[in-house]
């Protein structure tokens, strides 16, 4: 295992030239929020490594050698300057299970994937953005956590549904955009994951889908820029396991919100902002 830590002064220059070659039998590589600039381009020497992180870094694009790492498990790009990975890098990495960008809320572009990206085994996958590629989601059935973005059409969000319909092993969902509709109707989701422990809409919806009353394992919900229309305090208060609820960005256009006793008997965390209806 080797971790750089933030104070180090010129990390990039440790990946120089006879780096990997030092390093050979490493499993675990992790530069998270140092100054690193780029990753060596011979990193697919590191043929044990099992977890690659760049996060926080200034890092902008994988080495063509990506592909030669066969064992890799986990690649986290969080909060790097990586915008897109191409086939050649990772078509062929089968052991790699989670794939995480996650650039947080508000987002109108995720990592961009290539076409070809659901051979891989992926049960993490986010946040990324969904344009060409979306049939690739219908592969992706073993999935644990997905966040996607960049949905530009209804037809596009019906293909994203029938995936979900599928994804029968899903904990967490984490979906945005849509700004260029006037809504979104979630009722194409007519299965909706029974395991789905977290769930973030940022979309415009009007109204909650029926099925949310379904999610009996829902811990987390997080919900913005919906202008819903109808009370969601009505829905929401019968899900058995709700501990934590945000609401934000006009979440609900309604008059008021309002919290009776009794309700939500097991939420331990509430937050609401950007919002003007409580009481």
């Amino acid at each position: 295992m080797l971790i750089f830590k933030s104070d180090l002064r010129s990390v990039t220059d440790l990946c120089e030239t006879t780096f990997c070659a030092k390093y050979k039998l490493l499993k675990v590589l992790d530069f998270e929020a140092t100054e690193l600039t780029h990753l060596p381009e011979d990193i697919g020497d590191l043929f044990h490594l099992k977890y690659l992180s760049v996060a926080h870094t200034y890092v902008k694009k994988l080495p063509s050698s990506m592909r030669k790492l066969q064992n890799l498990e986990t690649l986290n790009l969080k909060g790097s300057l990586v915008r897109e990975v191409e086939s050649h890098q990772i078509s062929s990495l089968h052991k790699l299970g989670h794939l995480v960008f996650a650039c947080g809320v508000r987002m109108d572009s995720g990592l961009r994937l290539f076409k070809g990206f659901g051979c891989i085994a992926l049960q993490v996958l986010y946040d990324v953005q969904i344009r060409d590629d979306i049939e690739e989601l219908k592969r992706l059935t073993q999935l644990r956590k997905l966040g996607i973005s960049g949905l530009r059409t209804t037809h596009e969000w019906s293909v994203v549904c029938d995936c979900i319909n599928e994804m029968r092993h899903l904990q967490s969902l984490r979906v945005f955009g849509f700004e260029a509709l006037e809504s979104v109707d979630l009722a194409s989701i007519s299965s909706p994951p029974e395991f789905l422990q977290s769930l973030l809409l940022d979309m415009k919806l009007r109204k909650l889908p029926e099925w949310i009353v379904k999610l009996q394992n829902l811990s987390k919900f997080e919900i913005r820029s919906s202008s819903l229309k109808d009370n969601p305090l009505e829905v929401l208060q019968n899900l058995p396991n709700l501990v934590e609820l945000i609401m934000a960005d006009d979440a609900y256009d309604g008059e008021m919100l309002q919290f009776k006793q009794g309700m939500f008997q097991k939420l331990k965390h509430l937050q609401l902002y950007n919002s003007y209806c409580c009481n």
